[in-house]
């Protein structure tokens, strides 16, 4: 079962915080992982790519 956690990153400007979502123990199917204000997905954040354990 796919797990999910934040983290705080450095702040990217004044009144500004970095928020980190890291997600594992999907292997080996794809996740799909976006952010969301209540039902609305929050156009603008950047995405990453897959990373190895």
């Amino acid at each position: 079962k796919p797990e999910a956690w934040l983290s705080s990153g450095s702040s990217p400007g004044p009144g500004r915080l970095l928020l980190v979502c890291h997600v594992s123990g999907f292997y080996p199917k794809s996740v799909w992982v976006m952010w969301m204000r209540g039902e609305q997905e929050q156009r603008g954040t950047q995405r990453g790519d897959v990373l190895p354990n």
